[in-house]
């Protein structure tokens, strides 16, 4: 879908799986018992927001800062509009494209989410990849934290994949990426690692191979 400002907007993929968040305030406590579970796979990555997936040592530092200051700005319009609906929403930014992922009350609520997205300023292409679901509570949120953890340090430790053109969400065990992958055979090995995942239902990619 185009808008009349010119921004792409995607519709989740087709047979993606129901997703589901707790709610954001009833959030908090656990998630830090959560990276603390996932300490010892994580290691030296970091993914202290829903956004942040790997490091960004090997991006021009101008890019990652175009990147961060479009998804801070996205999340304070979005929590601005509606905190109580917005509160599960994960906003992944990379290159200006945005992906949004997450749990949301109601179709409209996911329409106006992605309107806000193609509203912000520096935002390229929207992709919407939120559902209209119901929570699955606290053991489904802990393994999507584990999925997570789990391939973002397989992703840093292997020698034929840039782990910081990527980034990652899981939810109710669907694994989002995006991002940037310097050949299709990078791209084909991340999607694998993520597939071969334990607990990991289906992947859905949105990473864009260099030069295409």
């Amino acid at each position: 879908m185009t808008t009349t400002d010119g921004i792409r907007q995607r519709r989740p993929a087709k047979g993606a799986q129901s997703m589901a968040r707790l709610p954001a305030l009833a959030r908090m406590p656990v998630v830090v018992m959560a990276l603390a579970l996932a300490a010892g796979l994580a290691g030296c990555v970091q993914n202290f927001s829903g956004s942040d997936t790997a490091p960004e040592s090997a991006r021009p530092d101008a890019a990652a800062l175009d990147d961060d200051g479009v998804r801070l700005s996205l999340e304070r319009r979005l929590i601005k509009d509606g905190k109580e609906r917005f509160g599960d929403v994960a906003v992944l930014v990379f290159d200006r494209r945005v992906m949004l992922v997450g749990m949301v009350p109601d179709a409209g609520a996911r329409n106006r989410a992605a309107d806000i997205a193609a509203a912000t300023a520096g935002v390229a292409e929207v992709i919407d990849e939120l559902q209209v679901a119901e929570g699955a509570g606290l053991g489904g949120f802990l393994s999507d934290v584990m999925i997570e953890k789990t391939i973002q340090t397989d992703f840093l430790f292997d020698s034929g994949i840039e782990s910081a053109h990527y980034r990652v969400r899981a939810v109710n065990g669907v694994v989002y990426m995006i991002g940037r992958a310097a050949s299709e055979s990078e791209l084909a090995r991340a999607i694998a690692l993520a597939r071969a995942t334990g607990d990991v239902k289906q992947v859905v990619s949105h990473v864009a191979v260099a030069g295409s």
